[in-house]
C-alpha cells in the first residue's frame, strides 16, 4: 500500500510549478552584455592614445626648452613669444596637452559607463530570491542561558 501512494506521488512532482527561485533569469539585453565590453575597449584605447599625446606635448616641451637655452626666447607684452618658431613650438606642446586632457576625460566617462553596465548585468542576471526576514524566531537572554522558541501568527 505505501507503494502505490509514492507511485501517485511520483506523477505529482513533474506537474508541480517550479519555484520562483528556480525561474531562470530574465536575459540580459545585449546592450548590457555586448556595450560593457565596447565601453571598456574605448577606456583602454582613449587612455593608449592620452598617453601618445602626452608624450609627444612632453618631447615638444623639451624641444621647447632646448630651442630657448640654444637661443633668445623673449616673451612680448602680450604673452606671446617673439620669435615665431618659438611660438610654433610652444602652441604644439599647449595642442598635445589638450588633446591629452579630452582624451583621458574620455577614458574616465568610458570606465565609469563600463562599470555601469557591468554591474547593471549582474543585477539583472541575479537568480537569488529576494530577501524577505521572517522575524518569528525569538531569542531571549536570561540569568541561566538563553531561551530560543519559535512564535507564530495566526490571523
Amino acid at each position: 500500500m505505501r507503494y502505490l501512494r509514492a507511485l501517485a506521488f511520483v506523477p505529482a512532482l513533474g506537474i508541480a510549478a517550479p519555484l520562483v527561485a528556480q525561474d531562470p533569469a530574465p536575459p540580459v539585453p545585449a546592450g548590457y552584455h555586448y556595450g560593457k565590453w565596447l565601453a571598456a575597449a574605448f577606456a583602454v584605447g582613449f587612455t593608449t592614445l592620452a598617453v601618445r599625446s602626452h608624450n609627444a606635448a612632453d618631447r615638444a616641451y623639451n624641444g621647447l626648452l632646448a630651442y630657448c637655452r640654444a637661443g633668445s626666447c623673449a616673451v612680448g607684452p602680450d604673452g606671446h613669444y617673439v620669435d615665431p618658431d618659438a611660438e610654433a613650438r610652444y602652441q604644439d606642446v599647449t595642442r598635445g596637452d589638450r588633446d591629452a586632457r579630452a582624451l583621458f576625460v574620455g577614458a574616465q566617462a568610458s570606465l565609469a559607463s563600463a562599470v555601469v553596465l557591468f554591474v547593471l548585468e549582474v543585477h539583472r542576471t541575479s537568480r537569488e530570491p529576494p530577501n524577505i526576514p521572517y522575524h518569528g524566531l525569538t531569542v531571549t537572554p536570561h540569568l541561566g542561558g538563553v531561551d530560543v522558541g519559535w512564535r507564530l501568527a495566526i490571523p
